[in-house]
């Protein structure tokens, strides 16, 4: 490989404070001697002053125009450059991508000209220091500053992109801070425009960019470079300003070598100030391949945006890690909080019947809270209304015998539906909004604390699709959380088996594998997951599972086999009267309760103005259940299967929701992995406190050894589609089930069929065996001539929600689409409810 240019052997040596702008080549950093350079005293209508830097390609003095009296940086072409044609070519191609920009982040071209044979051109001249200045002179960054320049730099460059240009060389050393603080991207030397007739492809071999900072693709081929070099490179520079050196170390083929096939920086565990998603964005921009990165730099802008209004108020990072030493890096051993961690987590376990709570912090620490008020550790979840006054939990179930029609219980059975069937103040309210009111109350109750929670993260199961994911996530909008985590409940169960207060079991060793089987079944979830634990963290390998059945399926099934039992026994039907009918019901419950310890019990109600006793065995309590517990037993086998683990490597298995405790169930479980398990079952409140301490791991100042649990797609995503040569649409796989989230991948339009087909329909697994299909979702396609060079991006974030961008295979620009499903609620139908709530819950 022939390395020509922009190659820095070795780091900046900037004087402290000396205002400096590269000519792209070398950075010396300080006033050259006479001996090494004469300067001259005039070039056209410029004053020098002195010389401020030079390199290969030529030198940038300190100018002044001598009639508009504009202090300029001027950058000239080195004599022996000038007779080569390809170095003058070159020079102008820089000159017209100067030209094309006006931006506050890019440095601006003023002139270009020859005078006497030299070729200069004029650039706004900047009172400040490089990258690389600022890092030697003060060290690694704090976080809050770095992401600041890392959004300044990137406006920059979207600027550049939009104009058809790409830098193809970022890096500390070409990008200023200027006095004032405005980010400064400046050396468009090796930029390329597309459109520009004059651009000549470079020769094979050649590197082009400077290898500490350069993305993989332009080793192998410099012209075929796009934006997402400049996202690569850029990514690559935000490491520097937290990390205080370059991404990869060694010789110069070591670096080059690492670019292209080595492991990913680890930001999250250099730095412990930094969270999950914004290590998330780095590993996203420095990913290996193209089409891995964003798709654009205005995408990067949107997740950095969007990251830093989750991130909570304005000063979420502001000055909380002190400035590091000059060359100190954090390390995982070094603690950077404060006395008094400023991050606490909410962790909600939001079932389908009752809710717990718990609050922890990254530093493990981890307080039980009463979700139901003082003195009541779960909050029954239940709404309704009697007279325009509002009663939650214990409260709303009495009425559920005498104004049953005031009375929303089991909320997310109702979630697709646009209004429940059930009044409240008046209101017959979205699913969501219910919801909303169960989470805010919640928090009321619970929270105690000043100010509001960094995060609320709240569990689901596993085996929610988008439809119910975007529900609960827009209820955690709608009840006033800024910043919203979906944990599985499954991963939360296991991760609290890390935290020695909370583990059933003796804890694994660091550096330890271990497998275990989760096992759900609760109100309308009915799932298995197998996750392993490898140092510190627990991962998702596979899961199966439906919200399709369940608890509650299991307990109607109960009432109708009491119900008939009582005809028998007494002559009376309790489902002819609403009102015996939710006496049964209710009987129902509380004897399924009795049977997880009893094998027999004495079921005792009113129906009919009668006062009757049923016998019932824990062997009809098995008989109503059988369906569900033939699928629950068939996820586990499904689950165990996909995960490639053999049952004698499971050391454990997990019980989530009481029903799960039933002695047919665990026999069933026994009978399909061995008796050699221990068979955990998880409290509610441990269901709280495993999401509240896993999503606390991903925020800074986190201790220990344990990390945040990585989670997996639980449904294979897909595109329905006409391709060539097919006369039947189609389903293109996107993304896998299994896939590790977030996770992220992109479909070319041209490979669809350009007549017939006026649209993309997105579809998911509908879970469990099988699998069938449904639709999430159209979106129209733009006209042939244009989606023939368009690209469809798929991604799937940590929430396991789902967002569509198209991507101009030659721009570059991207467009998000609209989600799919459609969200129940409008943007201004959430503000309006959102104010509902909010009045509503402080009236109570």
């Amino acid at each position: 490989m022939e390395a020509t240019r922009s190659i820095d052997l070795t780091p900046s040596t900037h004087e402290r404070g000396t205002p400096t702008q590269s000519d792209g080549d070398d950075e010396l950093g300080f006033d050259l001697d006479p001996f090494l350079a004469a300067v001259p005293d005039r070039i056209g209508e410029y004053s020098i002053e002195k010389l401020i830097g030079a390199g290969g390609m030529g030198r940038v003095y300190k100018a002044e125009h001598r009639r508009m009296a504009r202090i300029v940086a001027l950058k000239t072409m080195a004599p022996d450059r000038m007779q080569d044609e390809s170095s003058v070519l070159r020079f102008y191609a820089e000159v017209r991508a100067a030209a094309r920009l006006l931006h506050p982040n890019i440095v601006t071209a003023f002139d270009a000209g020859e005078y006497e044979s030299t070729h200069y051109l004029a650039m706004e001249y900047v009172e400040g220091e490089s990258l690389s200045q600022l890092v030697t002179r003060q060290g690694p960054l704090p976080v809050a500053e770095a992401v600041r320049i890392l959004r300044g730099a990137a406006t920059g460059l979207a600027c550049a992109h939009a104009a058809g240009i790409v830098h193809r060389d970022v890096k500390p050393g070409n990008i200023m801070v200027a006095q004032d603080g405005t980010v400064k991207v400046l050396d468009l030397g090796l930029a390329t425009i597309r459109s520009d007739p004059a651009h000549r492809p470079s020769r094979k071999g050649r590197l082009v960019g400077t290898f500490q900072y350069i993305a993989p693709e332009q080793l192998d081929d410099p012209d075929a470079a796009d934006p997402r070099a400049d996202i690569y490179s850029l990514g690559a520079t935000f490491y520097y300003l937290l990390a205080g050196r370059s991404p990869y170390e060694g010789e110069m083929m070591d670096q080059l070598r690492l670019h292209r096939d080595g492991p990913l920086p680890d930001l999250f565990h250099v730095r412990k100030d930094v969270d999950l998603r914004l290590d998330h964005i780095f590993q996203r921009m420095m990913a290996k391949r193209p089409q891995d990165r964003y798709s654009s730099i205005v995408e990067l802008l949107e997740e950095l945006h969007s990251w830093q209004l989750t991130a909570g108020s304005n000063h979420w990072l502001s000055h909380w890690m002190p400035n590091l030493s000059p060359g100190e890096v954090p390390t995982n051993d070094s603690d950077p909080s404060t006395a008094t961690n400023p991050y606490t987590v909410f962790g909600i376990d939001l079932g389908m019947t009752y809710i717990s709570a718990a609050i922890a912090d990254p530093s493990g620490a981890v307080e039980l809270v009463d979700a139901g008020g003082p003195g009541q550790a779960l909050l029954r979840a239940a709404i309704s209304s009697n007279e325009g006054k509002l009663s939650l939990g214990e409260a709303a179930l009495a009425n559920r015998i005498d104004h049953p029609q005031s009375l929303a219980h089991c909320v997310q059975l109702y979630i697709g539906q646009s209004r429940v069937d059930r009044k409240i103040l008046d209101q017959q309210c979205p699913p969501e909004v219910l919801l909303a009111m169960l989470l805010q109350h919640t928090r009321a109750t619970a929270w105690g604390r000043k100010g509001r929670p960094t995060v609320a993260a709240i569990t689901l199961p596993a085996c929610y699709d988008q439809l119910h994911r975007r529900s609960i996530h827009q209820a955690a909008q709608l009840a006033g959380f800024e910043s919203i985590r979906l944990v599985d409940r499954g991963l939360a169960a296991a991760h609290s088996q890390l935290e020695p207060t909370l583990a059933a079991s003796p804890i694994p060793l660091p550096h330890e594998t271990q497998h275990w089987l989760v096992v759900s079944l609760t109100g309308l979830a009915c799932e298995a997951m197998v996750v392993r634990h490898l140092s510190g963290r627990i991962q998702t390998l596979a899961s199966a599972g439906s919200w399709l059945t369940g608890q509650l399926v299991w307990q109607r099934r109960m009432v109708d086999l009491i119900a008939e039992r009582c005809k028998k026994m007494h002559g009376i039907d309790p489902r002819d009267r609403l009102r015996d009918a939710i006496r049964l019901q209710q009987a129902s419950e509380r004897g399924m309760s009795d049977l997880l310890l009893r094998t027999s019990t004495q079921l005792q109600f009113r129906s009919g103005g009668r006062q009757l006793t049923i016998p019932v065995e824990r062997s009809l309590a098995n008989e109503a259940g059988e369906g569900v517990i033939q699928s629950l037993l068939e996820y586990v086998s499904e689950a165990v299967m996909q995960s490639g683990i053999t049952t004698d490597q499971f050391q454990r298995v997990l019980l989530i929701g009481s029903l799960s405790r039933m002695q047919a169930v665990r026999q069933g479980i026994q009978d399909l992995i061995g008796n050699h398990c221990e068979l955990i079952p998880m409290e509610r409140r441990a269901l709280a406190q495993g999401a509240a301490l896993a999503a606390a791991a991903e925020l800074p100042g986190r201790a220990g050894e344990v990390g945040p649990p990585l989670s997996a797609a639980t449904y294979d995503l897909g595109l329905v589609a006409y391709t060539t040569g097919d006369s039947q649409p189609r389903t293109l796989p996107v993304i896998p089930r299994g896939s590790t989230l977030p996770a992220r991948t992109g479909r070319r339009l041209s490979r669809i069929k350009e007549s017939g087909q006026k649209s993309i329909t997105v579809v998911e697994s509908a879970g469990g065996v099988g699998r069938p299909w449904r639709s999430l979702g159209s979106h129209p396609l733009l006209p042939s001539e244009i989606n023939r060079n368009q690209e469809a991006i798929f991604e799937v974030d940590f929430d396991g929600l789902l967002t569509i961008r198209i991507r101009g295979a030659e721009t570059g620009e991207t467009v998000r689409l609209p989600p799919l499903p459609t969200p129940s609620l409008g943007l201004e139908k959430q503000r309006e409810w959102a104010i509902w709530v909010r009045d509503a819950t402080l009236a109570k």
